[in-house]
């Protein structure tokens, strides 16, 4: 199963998911306005997990089981920005939100609904800086990157249990450190495909 987004004449966003026989179906989260809808990873049950934009281009995260029901959140106290990046094999989504000052801060989404909200030890904590969590697996580690004080840029892993650690790549010590799980099924921007004005973008698969 693949999932990603096309965008249409009017540039605007879609979800959609490829099954293994080539038949595609598209969909859109309930509330999605001109930003459209972003699937970001699909777990090996083809529930998918991702965000959208509503009317007043604010993002809220949303998770689709395989039969299509979409269900969308918010991280608790936020009404800026709700990011979903990744979701495990039972139903673990990882993702950011940001806060009213625009601090950034990730969060695990747990198949029943229930969310914890984190922070790396070193994260700062002025605008633009934070916590972004991008990756989970199947054992409920999480990984990803956050911008300390100075927004340097760390990598940092986070156990199942709740503790974190930070690491730097040296050769990247003063510019940017990724991280991401090998296989995980978010992937960059890769693919993309054109037919007249609409552009496909491959985001995960399983």
């Amino acid at each position: 199963m693949i999932t990603g987004d096309y965008i249409d004449d009017s540039a605007v966003p879609h979800g959609f998911v490829r099954a293994a026989s080539g038949t595609i179906t598209e969909f859109d989260a309930p509330g999605a306005g001109s930003g459209g809808t972003l699937p970001q990873s699909i777990n090996s049950v083809g529930t998918i997990a991702g965000y959208y934009y509503d009317a007043n281009h604010r993002a809220h995260g949303f998770v689709r089981t395989a039969n299509g029901t979409i269900t969308t959140f918010d991280a608790p106290g936020t009404s800026y920005e709700t990011i979903a990046l990744s979701i495990n094999t039972v139903g673990d989504i990882a993702g950011f939100y940001a806060d009213g000052k625009n601090v950034s801060h990730g969060f695990v989404r747990r198949a029943s609904g229930a969310m914890t909200m984190f922070d790396a030890p070193s994260a700062g904590t002025d605008a633009n800086q934070g916590t972004f969590a991008i990756s989970v697996n199947a054992a409920e580690v999480i990984t990803g990157y956050n911008f300390d004080a100075h927004s340097a840029r760390h990598g940092f892993v986070r156990g199942a249990d709740g503790a974190m650690s930070t690491f730097q790549a040296q050769a990247q010590a003063r510019v940017r450190t990724w991280a991401r799980w090998p296989g995980a099924s978010t992937l960059p921007l890769q693919s993309r495909g054109t037919t007249g004005t609409r552009v496909a973008t491959l985001v995960a698969f399983c």
